[in-house]
C-alpha cells in the first residue's frame, strides 16, 4: 500500500484522490493495521463518486491512519480512520498548522463507544479544536408502518430548490449542519422529501426529511423569521406529521436545547446518539 509522504513544509501533504477503489483500500489498509480502529467516515461509493466528481476530495495515508479532506469555500471538513491515536495527532499536528480555512471535525457517538469517542475528543481539543456544537437523535415509535397522505402542492419541485438553498445558507451553520448542496436538494426535491409553504409568493417555511420504507428522518426545518409569529412553521409542521406520523420510526437532529424540549412534548426521546462537531481555526 503505497502512502504519501509526510512532513510539514509539504504542500502536498494531501493528495487529489483519484478513483474511490483507491479511498476504499486506504480505508480497509487501516482497518486492518491494529486490533481496533476509530472513524467518522462513512461515506459509502455513491457519495464518494460525488465528492470526486466535484474535485474536492484529497487524501492522506500513513501506516495507521488514513486522512480525508473535503474543501468547501469557507471551510474543510476532516474525515479519518485510525488504528492509533498517537499517529493521528502526531500528522495532525503536521498539517493543521498549515491550513488556510477553518477545519471541522465530527465524532459521532452512542452507548456503544461513548468512552472511546469521550477519549478520542480529549484528543481533539489538545490539538487545538474547540466544541462547535452537538447534535442530539430523538426518535419515536409508532405501532403501524405507513405514510399519509397530504396536499401535493406541500411538496417542493426542483425549481423551488434556489430559493431552500439561500434559506438554509441564511437559517444554518454551513460548518456543522451539513447544508445539501443544490443537486442534493433537487435530489430530495425529485424524492418528494422537501415540504414548502408559500405565501405572499415566496416559500416561507421548509422541511427537508428522508424518506424511507421503515424510517422518517426529519434532517431540516427553517422558517424565515418574520413568519415566525404568524406561525408558519408549526402549519407546516403539521403537514409533515399527517405524512409521517404513522410511519415505524420517526427521527428527528437537535442542536438546541427549546427544540429538544418541544419534541419531546410530542413524544420524541433521545436515544443516546450525538453528532459532535469540533472547529479548528488558527
Amino acid at each position: 500500500m503505497e502512502k504519501n509522504k509526510s512532513g510539514g513544509e509539504n504542500p502536498e501533504f494531501f493528495l487529489p484522490a483519484k478513483s474511490i477503489d483507491e479511498i476504499r483500500r486506504s480505508k480497509n489498509f487501516v482497518m486492518e493495521s491494529g486490533e481496533n480502529f476509530f472513524t467518522n467516515f462513512f461515506a459509502g461509493d455513491k457519495e464518494l463518486q460525488k465528492l470526486m466528481t466535484k474535485n474536492n476530495l484529497k487524501y492522506h495515508l500513513t501506516d495507521k491512519t488514513l486522512f480525508v479532506m473535503q474543501e468547501f469555500e469557507n471551510f474543510s471538513k476532516l474525515g479519518f480512520v485510525t488504528s492509533d491515536e498517537k499517529d493521528f495527532c502526531d500528522n495532525a499536528k503536521l498539517f493543521l498548522p498549515e491550513t488556510n480555512l477553518p477545519v471541522t471535525v465530527e465524532i459521532f457517538s452512542d452507548s456503544r463507544n461513548r468512552e472511546e469517542s469521550d477519549a478520542f475528543q480529549k484528543n481533539l481539543l489538545e490539538l487545538g479544536f474547540k466544541h462547535h456544537a452537538t447534535q442530539t437523535r430523538l426518535t419515536k415509535i409508532s405501532e403501524q408502518n405507513f405514510y399519509g397522505e397530504i396536499d401535493p402542492d406541500f411538496y417542493a419541485t426542483k425549481e423551488d430548490c434556489e430559493e431552500i438553498l439561500q434559506m438554509l445558507i441564511d437559517t444554518f451553520d454551513v460548518r456543522c449542519d451539513q447544508i445539501p448542496d443544490i443537486d442534493e436538494l433537487r435530489e430530495f426535491a425529485e424524492n418528494r422529501e422537501i415540504l414548502k409553504l408559500r405565501r405572499d409568493n415566496k416559500i416561507v417555511s421548509a422541511i427537508i426529511f428522508r424518506r424511507k420504507p421503515a424510517s422518517a428522518e426529519w434532517i431540516f426545518w427553517l422558517t424565515r423569521p418574520e413568519y415566525r409569529p404568524k406561525f408558519c412553521g408549526l402549519l407546516l409542521r403539521d403537514e409533515y406529521i399527517k405524512l409521517t406520523g404513522n410511519v415505524r420510526r420517526q427521527i428527528i437532529h437537535v442542536r438546541e436545547k427549546k427544540m429538544k424540549r418541544f419534541h419531546e412534548g410530542f413524544g420524541f426521546k433521545a436515544d443516546g446518539f450525538e453528532n459532535r462537531v469540533f472547529l479548528f481555526e488558527k
